[in-house]
């Protein structure tokens, strides 16, 4: 049946297209060791010794880009949102002794903030994971309405995940996600909003 120079997985685990495919088991171990990847160059930006340098290196190049394509088509578990937590706070680290500085909690709402919202876009993967899953599986189901049928529950568990982020006016639902196929920049825009309330709220509380 299959051309014998087709390779063929006995465990069903594998990696197709720089995503991991298989158990939640496989797809941890799988990010964790992107993210050791990216650790080690992390560690190489505050070796530059220009400030600013090193911040652009690791906004655009560093940060919330390099697990962009996993966020999006990996299914955001509490196990992958651990992951990306851990990512989140390697990054902030990173600011911090490119900087020479130690964040505040409302410092580090604000860095997380894209630059259009007076941030340092070093946006949080953690936070934008579920978002970033919602809108590829959205999509992809219009290209193979089969699809949709492997993959409702993953879908299901990051609509929830994405509704406990945003206020109950911004929340959604599966239903209309299918229909609308919402573009990530447009949720997580809704993300950012809670987060710059919140950070000025945190700024604006008397000590």
């Amino acid at each position: 049946m299959f051309y014998h120079t087709i390779l063929r997985s006995a465990t069903h685990c594998f990696e197709i297209l720089g995503a991991p495919i298989g158990t939640p088991e496989l797809c941890v171990e799988y990010i964790q060791k992107k993210i050791a990847e990216a650790r080690q160059r992390l560690h190489l930006f505050p070796q530059l010794c220009e400030t600013q340098v090193a911040l652009s290196l690791l906004r655009m190049c560093g940060s919330f880009c390099k697990m962009a394509h996993l966020a999006r088509t990996t299914p955001p578990s509490t196990d992958i949102l651990e992951c990306f937590m851990q990512f989140d706070r390697d990054s902030l680290h990173c600011l911090e002794t490119s900087a020479l500085i130690a964040l505040s909690p409302s410092a580090v709402k604000q860095a997380q903030l894209s630059m259009s919202f007076g941030g340092l876009g070093l946006r949080s993967t953690a936070m934008h994971a579920p978002a970033a899953y919602i809108a590829t599986v959205s999509h992809a189901s219009s290209l193979e309405p089969n699809f949709i049928n492997s993959s409702q529950v993953h879908l299901d568990m990051a609509v929830s995940t994405f509704n406990n982020l945003v206020p109950p006016s911004e929340s959604i639902s599966t239903a209309d996600v299918l229909d609308s196929k919402p573009k990530q920049r447009l949720l997580s825009q809704k993300q950012a909003l809670v987060l710059l309330y919140r950070s000025h709220r945190q700024l604006l509380k008397p000590d």
